[in-house]
């Protein structure tokens, strides 16, 4: 069985209690599709899953634009913490294009390209450098107003910034974050992945998981010898954080947005925190007994369906 028969955000029940509303899901760094589960949400439930992209590379987002036409809205722009104009590295690869430059100091770091490696400035080589135009999510969604519920930042070194210029967006409105994070300067002047964690806790928000995004080795001078180095030095995590249940549940306007909270939770792995939402949906309304029995009834029968091996049925936080 594929995850998605296991997982509450995909059930009838799930969608029935949160109808009609969408799913809100802010894409910074928004080249290719939208990461999943969001993707396969919205193949099974058109038009139910509403975003607002941010993607620096005009004719990308323009190729966006067209491609969703009526469905998804792509900002050509940068997430940042300010709205201006900023230099833009452009790379190739494309993706590892960023607000920051590459780190020149690196070139004895390696990392695995394909099945290369390369030195880690050598994988980011910048082609040209263009202005472009520069927004915070707090700015973009008062032009295009959207109930956001998912913020995903895949922007190569801008995640601190790209927070920054989400405050209120991140008190009043946000569940989840999923942002990648460096724990290396590999662009100059970025901030590490403790400094984003100390501003989402400042936010109220947990660290609920991680994943290493980007693995390095040291260059050795003895090739034949470097084929017995047993570890690689991690320089790149991915971090799922979650809003406090009680706090979240507490500014929510409807309960709608806390049981599309409830199936978010679900959907990453975490069904005791969706149960921990469910019990905050209680406190502040009693009269959602039934509707909350439903949903735990169905996390609880599509898990005991899923066997021992349920957890590898979930994607990776990195698409």
């Amino acid at each position: 069985m594929p995850w998605t028969d296991h997982a509450l955000l995909f059930s009838p029940v799930h969608r029935d209690l949160i109808a009609p509303s969408p799913i809100g899901l802010i894409d910074c760094g928004a080249r290719g599709d939208i990461p999943e589960p969001w993707a396969s949400y919205a193949r099974q439930h058109p038009g139910a899953v509403k975003v607002l992209g941010f993607e620096a590379e005009a004719a990308e987002a323009a190729r966006l634009n067209a491609q969703h036409a009526g469905q998804r809205h792509y900002m050509a722009a940068a997430a940042w913490n300010t709205v201006g104009t900023h230099a833009l590295y452009v790379t190739d690869p494309p993706q590892a294009s960023s607000l920051f430059p590459p780190n020149e100091n690196l070139s004895e770091l390696f990392t695995r390209t394909g099945t290369q490696m390369k030195s880690l400035p050598a994988g980011r080589t910048v082609q040209r450098v263009v202005d472009v135009p520069t927004t915070t999510i707090d700015a973009a969604l008062v032009t295009h107003p959207m109930d956001a519920d998912v913020l995903k930042i895949d922007t190569q070194g801008a995640e601190y910034e790209i927070l920054e210029g989400a405050r209120d967006t991140l008190t009043n409105a946000l569940f989840a974050v999923i942002a990648e994070t460096w724990t290396v300067e590999a662009y100059t002047g970025i901030k590490p992945a403790w400094d984003v964690m100390r501003l989402m806790a400042d936010n109220g928000y947990a660290v609920m998981r991680q994943e290493t995004a980007g693995l390095a080795r040291w260059h050795f001078p003895d090739a034949s010898t470097l084929a017995f180095v047993q570890h690689e030095q991690m320089i790149s995590l991915e971090l799922l954080f979650f809003r406090d249940a009680r706090i979240f549940v507490r500014q929510a306007a409807h309960a709608a947005k806390a049981y599309t909270a409830v199936g978010i939770a679900d959907a990453m792995g975490f069904p005791d925190y969706g149960v921990a939402v469910l019990r905050e949906i209680l406190m502040r309304w009693p009269g959602e007994m039934e509707n909350v029995k439903r949903c735990y009834g169905e996390i609880a029968k599509r898990r005991a369906n899923g066997g021992d091996h349920l957890s590898a049925l979930y994607p990776p936080l990195r698409m």
